[in-house]
């Protein structure tokens, strides 16, 4: 089965993110449990890859499936991943799917967090005049 167009931008993020870490074809081959030659016509688009073959590439390349889904599905720059806000969706992510108790944000990814909010508060404050003037109800 020949692989859709959004199998096809998955397939490239994945071999991005392969190629950044330093994996060769065998490693995510042998991870998802395939030859090396089947692994290369599934990451030319010859072949496609199963629900479950992508989300163990997902987690041999330190990342998450829905990660990379948001990613291709919004169209995101590549440079996204390793990001400060890739790590809080990932650790967000892990706590949600149950794999994580409580999440330990870093100093960086809280003060990244907190300049959203306040940026995000900034903006309501002056589009607001409601806001301004104290007339808002809750």
């Amino acid at each position: 089965m020949k692989p859709l167009a959004y199998d096809i931008e998955l397939i490239e993020l994945v071999k991005a993110l392969r190629e950044r870490n330093g994996f060769k074809h065998v490693n995510l081959a042998d991870a998802i449990g395939v030859d090396r030659s089947t692994y290369s016509r599934m990451e030319c688009g010859e072949l496609g890859f199963t629900p479950g073959q992508f989300k163990i590439m997902a987690n041999a390349l330190k990342t998450n499936q829905y990660q990379l889904y948001f990613l291709v599905d919004s169209k995101g720059d590549k440079q996204f991943y390793n990001t400060t806000l890739s790590t809080i969706l990932i650790k967000t992510i892990k706590m949600l799917e149950g794999k994580a108790n409580e999440i330990e944000f870093s100093e960086e990814e809280l003060f990244f967090v907190i300049n959203l909010i306040k940026k995000k508060y900034e903006e309501m404050w002056l589009n607001s005049p409601d806001l301004r003037e104290g007339n808002v109800k809750f």
